[in-house]
């Protein structure tokens, strides 16, 4: 006599419910590691909301480093991506290279010094303070602005900015310090 227990029809179930836990457990883990990996994406780079005394903060650091003489290579991300590698001096840019093409003259290219950094930066710190308080005759683009600073020195490591328009896209502008070789004057 066969044991009821050991049927054919309840060792299918058996095998079933076993197949539906170890699915469910594999489902549990695999949720678990894809919510450990986007949290770890949003954190990294620490990142954060700029206002002005964040940005006061930082600048003071920059000038307390007092450093004028420095080599930095700057990954940019807007239409179109390049990498930029300047040489500055006496808080000038003394060489400029554009993915690894030197370029002759750096007009227009002032901006990409920290000084330059800073002050576009503040720049859009303004925008928000402007568009806190519009006027009727205001015509801002609503802005996120976010970025961390580098802790020893105060220079933007990482910056983004992107506008919130009504209609049309959102453009999307940052930037990201790959090297900062300081020198001695």
């Amino acid at each position: 006599m066969q044991n009821p227990a050991q049927s054919p029809q309840n060792t299918t179930s058996g095998n079933r419910a076993r197949q539906f836990i170890r699915a469910a457990c594999w489902a549990a883990l695999l949720t678990v590691l894809v919510s450990v990996c986007i949290l770890v994406i949003r954190v990294r780079g620490g990142m954060t909301s700029v206002d002005a005394d964040t940005l006061a903060a930082a600048e003071k650091k920059w000038q307390l480093a007092q450093l004028l003489n420095y080599d930095l290579e700057v990954h940019i991300s807007e239409r179109h991506k390049r990498r930029l590698r300047i040489q500055v001096r006496d808080s000038q840019i003394t060489a400029l290279w554009r993915n690894d093409l030197p370029i002759q003259g750096n007009r227009g290219y002032q901006a990409w010094t920290v000084e330059g950094m800073f002050q576009t930066i503040r720049t859009d710190v303004n925008q928000q303070l402007q568009l806190a308080t519009p006027t009727p005759d205001t015509r801002l683009n609503n802005l996120t602005v976010r970025a961390s600073f580098n802790p020893t020195h105060g220079f933007p490591e990482r910056y983004i900015r992107i506008e919130h328009r009504q209609q049309g896209n959102n453009p999307e502008i940052s930037w990201k310090v790959i090297s900062f070789i300081p020198h001695k004057s």
